[in-house]
């Protein structure tokens, strides 16, 4: 997410304009004042995490699965005892329900943008964005994965400006999955904002 949004300036520019006002407010006691009815309110923040989630999904492709009866997907014949994968990656850039579906852009989980339907202009299919897949297997992480985003992207940008070590980082992000057989260096040059302050006991 901060590396896309480092590749989009306007971009990274509105994610601010959004947390900076409630972040200063707060910053005299962030362990306090910092609030989950506070970070709750950064809606642009939700939808750079739900797009940086369609593109790049924490698993592109999930532990196989087996059939326990027959099964006709439209002219798939899944026979009991077959085993199968669902890649989140492809359904996620799948131009049938994306519109510019290698592009990052977070106004596409805004009901009022253009980019909220799919191409044809009728809505997506509801399981077009399943980056914890759903119903019974879900991820159980998946609310405690939101709700940390919520807070730690807000305060990263506050207290910290991020900068690519060269201009080809610009360019082209690397893919980015868990279970790769290397994992990817994204090297950046941290510009120091705000004064990180000691940390506040809670009150209880």
């Amino acid at each position: 997410m901060i590396y896309y949004l480092t590749m989009k300036p306007k971009l990274k520019q509105k994610l601010l304009d959004e947390i900076m006002p409630k972040l200063k407010k707060a910053s005299h006691d962030f362990m306090n004042e910092l609030t989950y009815e506070v970070a709750d309110e950064f809606e642009y923040t939700k939808m750079c995490y739900n797009e940086s989630l369609r593109l790049e999904p924490p698993v592109a492709l999930t532990t196989g699965g087996i059939m326990t009866k027959d099964v006709q997907l439209g002219a798939c014949l899944m026979k009991k005892g077959d085993s199968f994968y669902i890649s989140n990656e492809m359904i996620q850039r799948d131009p049938k329900h994306w519109q510019d579906p290698e592009e990052f852009i977070p106004d596409r989980f805004d009901p009022k943008s253009k980019y909220f339907k799919a191409p044809g202009g009728g809505p997506r299919h509801p399981l077009a964005f399943v980056p914890f897949l759903g119903g019974k297997r879900i991820c159980l992480g998946k609310s405690l994965a939101e709700v940390m985003t919520r807070f730690i992207v807000p305060l990263l940008f506050y207290h910290f400006d991020f900068e690519f070590s060269s201009p080809e980082q610009a360019v082209k992000k690397v893919r980015f999955a868990l279970g790769g057989s290397e994992s990817p260096v994204f090297p950046f040059v941290l510009v120091n904002k705000n004064e990180v302050k000691p940390v506040q006991p809670l009150k209880v």
